[in-house]
């Protein structure tokens, strides 16, 4: 089975599941931040502040915004490409530091629990370094993760992390209880932040939603964020896979190759598939029909 007929048989299961009100959201919260939280999310990978993130995420549009809203997406691979040589020395030498300090009331709703001990748990477990401050109620976590990887399909070097979406928190919102530096300790400057910047610029991809549509895409490689919106309506659910079968084993290397090409999906009344046309190519969209 190709790569692409297996991807629109999880479509259809996906959307059967959705049509019968199974399809729930992925995460705590996550109902409430897509259908009420209008600002707009810089681009980014799904958790990479932890060991265990998915490498797959399904997007699902119950709602699309009546204007605006549009789900971003941007080519990691094409991003790390765009730095200049002494950024890529500099985060192939320094890892990031995610710190994390989480207050009584907050951690009980993050971890689902009531018992510090058992938060404290999973989060080490999760690759997190934890310290438990009795006297607060609160944990502080600190976690370490380079800022470029390789792709799971391609073997691609990726620029993809939570850098954006945290450091804006603590510049614009002020936020000291959740900041991102390097390993050593240092901050990342409006520099390299900038420069990041314009490079996710020159390939973002927007993508207008309509309601029944699917995006499926590669966790490993693609980043994502959302344009702001003020349609308080709008409903749009996450499901996150931790891992798959298709395009793994030595003897399905050539679904690898073709999954690796075919790294987003849009699926509404059709399907759309983005496909990398190679190294000099760039990103061409076909039609496919399910």
């Amino acid at each position: 089975m190709t790569a692409t007929a297996m991807l629109c048989r999880l479509v259809q299961q996906v959307r059967q599941k959705a049509q019968q009100g199974r399809l729930e959201p992925a995460k705590i919260g996550i109902q409430v931040y897509e259908k009420q939280d209008t600002f707009g999310l810089p681009l980014h990978g799904e958790m990479y502040y932890v060991d265990h993130r998915p490498v797959i995420l399904w997007f699902y549009c119950v709602t699309p915004a009546d204007s605006d809203g549009e789900t971003t997406i941007c080519d990691g691979s094409k991003v790390y490409e765009a730095l200049s040589d002494p950024t890529k020395k500099l985060l192939q030498e320094k890892r990031l530091k995610y710190i994390r300090r989480y207050l009584d009331g907050e951690w009980q709703l993050i971890y689902q629990t009531d018992n510090i001990d058992d938060a404290a748990s999973f989060a080490g477990w999760n690759g997190l370094q934890v310290h438990i401050d009795r006297d607060s109620n609160s944990i502080h976590t600190e976690y370490v993760h380079p800022a470029v990887i390789t792709s799971k399909w391609g073997n691609h070097k990726v620029y993809i992390n939570n850098v954006l979406t945290v450091w804006w928190q603590e510049e614009h919102l002020g936020r000291e209880t959740s900041i991102v530096r390097f390993e050593d300790g240092s901050k990342i400057s409006k520099d390299i932040i900038d420069e990041v910047v314009a490079a996710q610029n020159k390939f973002v991809i927007p993508i207008a939603w309509h309601p029944q549509d699917f995006v499926v895409i590669d966790n490993t490689r693609t980043l994502h964020g959302r344009r702001a919106f003020t349609d308080t309506n709008r409903e749009v659910y996450l499901r996150m896979v931790q891992s798959v079968d298709f395009g793994c084993s030595k003897s399905s290397t050539k679904s690898t190759s073709s999954i690796s090409r075919h790294i987003v999906i849009k699926y509404g009344l059709k399907l759309y598939t983005f496909t990398n046309k190679g190294s000099n190519g760039g990103w061409s969209r076909s039609l496919r029909r399910c």
